[in-house]
């Protein structure tokens, strides 16, 4: 082995943003460039190291009827330190107000969850 080294970052982190604002929320309109940008400028400034996919990665679920959903979203990949993945969440908590989001897929590590912003953020669902 050669005299190199390593250095553990955090725990890998992906969240999806889909590319259309929820129809139920709001028109099913493509997000502007400067909420990209935000984000994209939050994730620098509060974790340093951000990937992202131009391609969109395809999401299918059911809502509570069991009617499917279907999302073409942006797909970023962070590494997070172990105590920061609350911040991270926060910051996805404001990203699903800012893009018009009931809630974003987040994988931690091997584990996958929904973050939902606060009650009552968006009185239309009955979800929450």
């Amino acid at each position: 082995m050669s005299n190199g080294y390593s250095i553990p970052i955090g725990t890998e982190c992906k969240f999806l943003i889909p590319r259309l604002r929820d129809a139920r929320l709001s028109a099913a309109e493509p997000h502007v460039t400067w909420d990209w940008s935000w984000l994209e400028g939050e994730l620098w400034e509060r974790f340093g190291i951000v990937r992202w996919s131009g391609a969109p990665e395809i999401a299918r679920w059911p809502d509570k009827n069991r009617r499917p959903i279907c999302d073409r979203s942006k797909v970023y990949t962070i590494a997070v330190p172990d105590e920061k993945i609350d911040e991270l969440r926060v910051l996805l908590m404001e990203a699903c107000v800012r893009f018009y989001q009931e809630c974003i897929y987040l994988r931690v590590g091997e584990r996958a969850e929904l973050v939902y912003p606060p009650p009552g953020t968006w009185p239309q669902l009955t979800s929450q």
